[in-house]
């Protein structure tokens, strides 16, 4: 699977090829981060002649506040576009060049022949020049939608990359720890060596709020491997609203405790500590005694240190998982990225993002609606549902948008229907064009869900407009 910094490569390398330009990725002090992608002649020749490096990094060393890109003017009448990237904790700079401005070609032409230049020097000039891309008022904004379109995908590749290091990191400070698939093997070993504890538990939010118990250890507990609870149910359930850790003593005959007593397990002292995911849920750590009436001082430390450990440890495996997700997000645009070029059918691109939807959720379908170049006839690629329905849902779907005024915004919109699906449909644009839409729908998710997974989408759909366009 492709690292972070060679899907930043890869995709740089895909524009410059489609788009015939030299893309030069920069972090904030104008040094290099990647190797510069592309055969720009333009590009390739001033850098015979000047430092264009240099110049790059002297623009930037002005401490830019831009929020979008611009042209820069590098050299009179020559110019390169300058993307800002910001992540969450750095400052990146993406450079594409070369562009002549067009009512400049005689004059840049002249500036660039020595002055003590033959006619066939100023003729070399004149070739490369009239090779590279224009620069016009009508085609300005394009080029810098170009831009800002290649430096959405980018970021995502850099954001991944900090994650991945930040992985690394936080890897490394807990390689020690006891690893967090093995929790029942440390409760096991926390009962084993402790002289009061003879039971411990964690328990996981599943759906619908329900909490279940994914970790158990001590004799009896077995009973409780698929039993459910909510939120204020309880002794544990009262640490889920409030949030805090808590300790209860001579619970043996207290009603609060009719979790367990339901079971006939009836624990005598009992402790429950909150575990933060990464996903801003909690869970819940929770081990007790059916000996004493009440646990030690040191024993509830060694809990709150437990929880602790588990909460980093967890933390972890959630962040390896997100970053395995992203970097699988990552790979079907990189598939995306790599139809852009010249000859590759349209239909070839849809047929690979239907494929992509399906794969998201359980018990999901997918599909994309399109309208036919040359006609006012839509087609329609789907998997995962046949007859009636799909086609009721796409009707729906291309009834939501316009196809005649420009699309301003690629927002999706989300749908519930009467059979129990949460859709979610995802315009396909190029420059405010619709060309499509893609739609995702489960039975199994709910709008929260597919919220967060929406940027994947709407990324997805912005490559998938520029390669079919």
């Amino acid at each position: 699977m492709s690292t972070p910094i060679n899907l930043v490569e890869e995709t740089q390398e895909a524009f410059a090829a489609k788009y015939g330009l030299t893309i030069v990725m920069m972090d904030e002090f104008g040094e290099p981060l990647t190797p510069s992608k592309g055969s720009n002649e333009l590009y390739e020749e001033l850098s015979t002649h000047q430092n264009v490096r240099r110049m790059l990094k002297e623009s930037l060393n002005e401490k830019w506040l831009i929020s979008s890109p611009v042209m820069l003017e590098i050299l009179p009448g020559i110019n390169v576009i300058i993307a800002p990237l910001q992540t969450m904790t750095k400052s990146y700079y993406l450079a594409m060049g070369m562009i002549v401005e067009e009512r400049t070609r005689e004059l840049v032409a002249d500036q660039l022949t020595p002055k003590s230049g033959s006619n066939k020097d100023k003729l070399k000039w004149e070739i490369i020049l009239n090779k590279a891309h224009k620069l016009t008022q009508e085609n300005k904004n394009e080029w810098l939608d170009k831009a800002k379109n290649l430096s959405m995908i980018l970021m995502l590749c850099l954001e991944e990359l900090e994650k991945e290091e930040a992985r690394k990191k936080e890897a490394r400070l807990f390689r020690e720890a006891a690893n967090e698939e093995d929790i029942k093997r440390l409760f096991h070993y926390f009962i084993n060596v402790s002289n009061e504890l003879d039971f411990m538990g964690f328990a996981e939010k599943k759906d619908n709020e329900a909490y279940e118990c994914t970790a158990l250890a001590g004799e009896g507990t077995e009973v409780f491997s698929e039993v459910k609870f909510y939120p204020g149910e309880g002794l544990l359930g009262r640490v889920l609203l409030t949030g805090r850790a808590d300790s209860w003593e001579n619970i043996e005959e207290d009603p609060r405790s009719f979790f367990f007593h339901s079971y006939s397990f009836l624990p005598k002292a009992l402790y429950c500590f909150p575990v933060q995911r990464r996903d801003g849920q909690l869970s819940l750590m929770f081990g007790g005694t059916r000996k004493n009436k009440k646990l030690s001082k040191s024993v509830l430390e060694q809990g709150s240190t437990l929880a602790a450990l588990l909460e980093k440890n967890l933390f972890t495996r959630d962040l390896h998982n997100e970053h395995e997700h992203k970097s699988n997000q990552l790979v079907s645009i990189m598939e995306i990225c790599s139809f852009m070029s010249p000859g590759t059918e349209g239909k070839e691109i849809l047929y690979i993002l239907v494929d992509i939807g399906i794969t998201m959720f359980q018990n999901s379908f997918s599909y994309v609606v399109y309208k036919e170049e040359k006609s006012d006839n839509f087609q329609l690629i789907s998997r995962g549902m046949s007859g009636e329905n799909v086609e009721k849902y796409a009707q729906k779907a291309a009834e939501g948008f316009s196809w005649i005024e420009k699309v301003e915004s690629s927002t999706p919109r989300y749908r519930e229907t009467q059979e129990g699906y949460s859709l979610i449909e995802v315009p396909i644009l190029y420059q405010e064009n619709l060309l499509g839409i893609l739609c995702v729908g489960s039975s199994s998710v709910d709008k929260e869900t597919l919220e967060k997974e929406s940027p994947f989408l709407q990324a997805l759909s912005l490559v998938s407009g520029a390669s079919i366009f």
